[in-house]
């Protein structure tokens, strides 16, 4: 499954630059940049036959214009990977390519970049990773996925993924949905302890909307901490309209332009989903805050908060990139 590359990694720089060329001449000037990433881009890394690739656009929502030129190149057609990033999968009888791609407004890719990065400073860690790699390969845990179709080898490798960039200082927010045990834990404690606990409501972890797919759940991440939660439900009986039902940021982290970032990227990616409106249910402290980034009181009747006090806002979404973010 793994082999060693070292002797290869021209051949990998060879291919990329290939792919990055195709990629540049399909979508031009959307381009920020486009990196290798990933273990063939690690020297001496043990390595599954995997390219990956990161391209980084100005605004994510333009991409489904360039998605028929991209399959046409021998893509098939994407699939959502993380918030306000896609991937496009290409399969040859030599290697496959993982290419992602990213709104610059999503760190995402700053973090894997710093990863990469790291690696390729640091060869004593980067063979940790590739003893870490080999045994979770002999313990077959590449075999098992989860309902999400995510492999049991992506969740083990994550602890030490995570050390690499604290020690690389890696500090920067990302989005993500909530995927793995931790995400969750963390996302039930924010919500739990930050929403029901205040208005005295009981919370479940088992309640019927975990399982609802009109149901989305979020986590934002200041490096390798996760600091605040958020649950989107793009409604089924108003149209194009996406709704705010939960969010929470870590009391030491209030005032500090992290709640503005959540937003505005819980607004884009709603808008990708095809919705043009988004309605909350506020908590009178917070209204002001809404207030700012664009919200007006709009009561909808016909859905009721939990929280009696709740008032009820709303805001046209825009298609456009986040300026201000």
């Amino acid at each position: 499954m793994l082999h060693e590359y070292k002797a290869n990694h021209t051949k990998w720089k060879t291919i990329f630059a290939q792919k990055k060329k195709v990629l540049e001449n399909i979508l031009g000037d959307q381009i920020i940049m486009i990196e290798h990433i990933g273990s063939t881009n690690i020297p001496n890394l043990v390595a599954k036959n995997v390219i990956d690739i990161m391209v980084v656009v100005n605004d994510i929502s333009i991409i489904k214009q360039y998605s028929e030129s991209i399959q046409k190149s021998g893509y098939k057609a994407p699939r959502e990977f993380f918030p306000l990033c896609i991937m496009f999968d290409k399969k040859t009888a030599e290697y496959d390519v993982h290419m992602h791609i990213c709104d610059q407004h999503n760190n995402f890719y700053k973090q894997k970049l710093c990863f990469r990065d790291y690696m390729q400073k640091h060869y004593e860690i980067a063979a940790q990773y590739a003893q870490l790699k080999l045994k979770l390969v002999q313990e077959h845990s590449y075999q098992i996925k989860d309902k999400n179709g995510i492999r049991a080898y992506t969740y083990e490798k994550n602890d030490f993924i995570k050390s690499v960039l604290q020690q690389a200082e890696f500090n920067e927010l990302m989005i993500n949905f909530c995927m793995h045990k931790e995400e969750w834990e963390a996302y039930h404690h924010l919500k739990k302890e930050l929403i029901f606990d205040r208005i005295n409501v009981a919370y479940s972890e088992d309640h019927n909307v975990f399982a609802d797919p009109a149901n989305f759940h979020f986590v934002l991440y200041l490096g390798t901490h996760i600091i605040a939660c958020a649950q989107i439900e793009i409604s089924t009986h108003m149209p194009k309209t996406a709704i705010l039902r939960a969010i929470a940021v870590a009391p030491n982290e209030l005032r500090k332009g992290y709640a503005t970032y959540f937003m505005h990227n819980l607004e884009k990616w709603s808008s990708m989903k095809g919705c043009s409106v988004m309605r909350l249910h506020t908590a009178p402290d917070a209204h002001e805050f809404y207030k700012k980034i664009g919200y007006d009181n709009a009561p909808f009747d016909e859905d009721k908060s939990i929280n009696q006090d709740a008032i009820d806002m709303a805001k046209e979404l825009s298609a456009q990139p986040n300026k201000n973010v």
